[in-house]
């Protein structure tokens, strides 16, 4: 649905990966990514939305749909996900897997982060914005129209089930008719073109709600009453004048939101030298511990080779029990100690290993500490930005307000100046001269909101601009690679241990057959 950066898929775990791109087809199997700074939007089946944050691994093991039945599997190997899922009327398998958590889910929404250190969590989904880009993705796709019908829409059931979502949000529960689709798709195209960031579907209901089609519709209850003359004008010069005022009083709104959307940009760049010094802080933090993760698994590996190489000899020193065991006791019983001792030093290196890989561990927790103070610190600079984005989202559906008005007002004029002219009386020419100016006052409260939305839009998209050219997280870089490490020493603690055990074992033989030889 939507693609922003670098993203990649391939269809299965053997599958070679490529860049994926807005309306490519995955498979049941496939894998996707996204990278550093990139996330990505998938419409998952016929109910399912998901936005991919940056660094998320997710596969679709399952994807079946018959009759009866929706069947969906969706897995989260690390990073975060939200997830909008809706009722579709059939029954609804789906589950979300991590690594430790298996969640069903049903015509409900929600978020999932999966971490190498932290584990899996279930967090609130956000929910504007899965809808802000359902809108903008279904606002782009072509329809036929003119002579023809919409019925090419209804042959993607993912695209039917996401309209029939959102119609319903925007329309009341009743399907439109295709013509009503047809103006619906337009003003959708419009409303969602407005906001490159977050838009609210209040906003669009309000857009609905003041559409300039409620001109047309005036333009033709009027001109059934032109026999009624100048009562005709002085309906046109009050309905003109509601025009002129809902343009007026959008204006007003419209500048309010640009105020605060700008005191909400400001708010955020004020933020950003204690958050860069924070992040520094935090990242040199990060830095030094996972200097040490790297340093503790290099020692956890070396104890580990060790425990391995002594298990070799304990090994060794059991085949030489066993060759002289018929032939020289003394010697067989040498050899029986031997094994013994290399299996003590074998599992002493084994437990020197486990200890050097737990303080990796730590230092590991540590860098992930250091990397979370960092992002909660960016965090606090974007909750101003998200404010700064809500209010120009506000700002733009205001300037639409005032431009449907205006266009209202205009639709009016242009009745008013043929019922004037077929009139031509003095009277006539006052209500055109009045009509004329709630319809100038309209055009100039549009323009007013429109500078208004202009202004709220740059100050938003100027602060975030700002913010990810300045603020990056270089602990989280340091932290992913201490996690790194220490999953490494992790697994040769593991490895050496196993040793220590073959060594343990290796031992134990030699001893019980000297000994019974012995007997």
């Amino acid at each position: 649905m939507e693609i922003e950066g670098r993203v990649r898929a391939r269809s299965s775990e053997s599958g070679e990966w490529k860049p994926l791109k807005v309306n490519d087809q995955l498979r049941p199997g496939a894998e996707v990514q996204t990278g550093l700074r990139s996330t990505a939007a998938l419409r998952l089946g016929v109910n399912a939305t998901v936005l991919m944050d940056p660094g998320t691994t997710l596969v679709i093991p399952q994807l079946e749909e018959d009759a009866a039945a929706l069947v969906t599997r969706l897995g989260v190997r690390r990073g975060r996900l939200d997830l909008r899922v809706d009722s579709t009327g059939l029954a609804n398998d789906f589950q979300v897997i991590t690594p430790s958590v298996t969640l069903a889910v049903s015509g409900t929404s929600l978020g999932v982060e999966v971490g190498g250190l932290t584990g899996s969590s279930v967090t609130g989904a956000r929910l504007n914005l899965l809808r802000a880009i359902e809108v903008r993705w279904l606002s782009g796709q072509v329809f036929a129209f003119g002579d023809g019908t919409s019925s090419s829409l209804l042959a993607d059931p993912a695209l039917l089930a996401l309209f029939e979502k959102l119609a319903t949000m925007l329309l009341g529960d009743d399907p439109p008719d295709p013509e009503e689709l047809e103006r619906w798709l337009a003003q959708l195209r419009n409303a969602a073109s407005m906001s490159p960031e977050i838009f609210n579907l209040d906003g669009i209901q309000r857009i609905l709600n003041a559409d300039s089609s409620a001109g047309i519709l005036a333009a033709e209850f009027f001109a059934e009453s032109a026999g009624l003359g100048l009562d005709a004008l002085e309906r046109i010069r009050d309905q003109s004048g509601v025009e002129a005022q809902r343009a007026g009083d959008a204006a007003v709104l419209a500048q309010a939101f640009a105020a605060q959307a700008s005191q909400y940009a400001n708010a955020a760049i004020a933020l950003i030298p204690d958050i860069q010094k924070e992040i520094e802080f935090q990242t040199k933090i990060a830095e030094s511990a996972a200097a040490s993760a790297s340093a503790l698994k290099g020692l956890t590996i070396s104890e580990a080779l060790s425990a391995a190489a002594k298990k070799e000899e304990t090994v060794d020193a059991l085949a030489n029990t066993i060759f002289w065991l018929d032939k020289d006791f003394k010697a067989a019983m040498f050899y029986a100690n031997l094994a013994s001792a290399s299996a003590a030093m074998s599992a002493q290196f084994a437990a020197n290993a486990s200890v050097f890989s737990q303080a990796s561990f730590a230092a590991a927790h540590d860098a992930a500490k250091a990397a979370s103070a960092a992002q909660s610190a960016i965090d606090q600079f974007f909750v101003k930005v998200a404010g700064a984005d809500q209010n120009a989202a506000g700002a733009a559906v205001q300037a639409q307000i005032a431009s449907n008005a205006a266009a209202t007002a205009q639709a009016l004029n242009q009745l008013a100046s043929q019922l004037g002219s077929a009139i031509g009386s003095a009277s006539a020419a006052s209500l055109l001269a009045q009509i004329n100016s709630n319809t100038q006052n309209a055009i100039n409260a549009s323009s007013i909101a429109a500078v208004a939305r202009d202004q709220a839009l740059q100050a938003a998209q100027g602060a975030r601009t700002m913010g990810e050219k300045m603020l990056f997280n270089h602990a989280a870089v340091f932290a992913a690679q201490a996690a790194t490490d220490a999953a490494s020493a992790a697994a040769a603690a593991n490895q050496a241990a196993l040793d220590a055990l073959k060594a343990e074992g290796a031992a134990e033989l030699a001893k019980s057959l000297v000994g019974d030889k012995g007997k």
